[in-house]
């Protein structure tokens, strides 16, 4: 998805986001809910960080990491959806494991968590874990 649909879908949210990504205070997880875009959302800010030629500091959408990312194939993006509508606790394992770990491409990692709301009890044990191994790593999770 373009920049100008999200802009288009949730304007106050995408400036919103825009401003922290130019004061560089991008949070280490977020909650998008409803029905307005939040895996692109999610996606949007994964590219901001690992955009190769940014446009001030929005993705341009065509280097080799935007259109990875796009095509949910970037080695430091994860993305996790439910089986059957579940995160099983043993991915939950395998995904704290990684959190300590480098990304591939860079020193960074994003998760997205799709479909959070089904999966309230994994959120806790990933962002505690996550908090105090490897500030690097970013989260979003969708409902």
């Amino acid at each position: 998805m373009k920049q100008d649909q999200l802009k288009a879908w949730q304007p106050d949210q995408f400036d919103r986001f825009v401003r922290i990504l130019e004061q560089d205070q991008l949070n280490h997880a977020y909650l998008f809910s409803g029905f307005f875009g939040s895996l692109e959302m999610a996606q949007f800010l994964a590219k901001s960080l690992f955009c190769t030629d940014k446009v001030g500091v929005l993705p341009c959408e065509k280097c080799r990491n935007c259109k990875l990312i796009e095509q949910e194939e970037f080695p430091d993006v994860t993305l996790i959806k439910p089986v059957n509508q579940v995160i099983k606790t043993e991915r939950v394992r395998e995904l704290v494991g990684q959190f300590s770990q480098a990304g591939i491409e860079s020193q960074q990692q994003v998760f997205i968590i799709e479909q959070a709301e089904k999966n309230a009890s994994q959120r806790d044990p990933i962002l505690c874990s996550r908090s105090s191994k490897n500030p690097r790593v970013k989260f979003t999770f969708s409902s």
